[in-house]
């Protein structure tokens, strides 16, 4: 089993406590994921258990981040789903309602 290089421990405990006392959170930009602190230390720990330390470009897509604002950047992504579904509703009904009415 792979183990932990002094090192890297020292940076992800680093990262870790950077992310705590800023009251920030772990983003993932390429899964668009959120991992707490905690969370991502043991992420951080399970994939070197399974890939070792010299892999380290499992960690380059996380950066730490206000979760405050993944809650806003949702939100602005439900406000324009929710407009497109609107739109496309509003165009079908449309659709179907002329459809209807030339079938008579």
């Amino acid at each position: 089993m792979p183990s932990m290089s002094n090192s890297l421990q020292d940076e992800i405990a680093k990262a870790v406590n950077k992310a705590k006392v800023e009251g920030c959170w772990f983003f993932n930009s390429r899964t668009k994921e959120w991992l707490t602190p905690e969370e991502y230390e043991n992420f951080c720990k399970t994939m070197v258990i399974q890939y070792g330390d010299s892999n380290r470009d499992i960690f380059v897509s996380f950066y730490i981040s206000d979760p405050k604002e993944g809650i806003r950047s949702r939100m602005a992504y439900i406000k324009k789903a929710s407009v497109e579904l609107q739109q496309f509703t509003e165009k079908v009904m449309a659709y179907y309602n002329l459809v209807g009415k030339n079938m008579k």
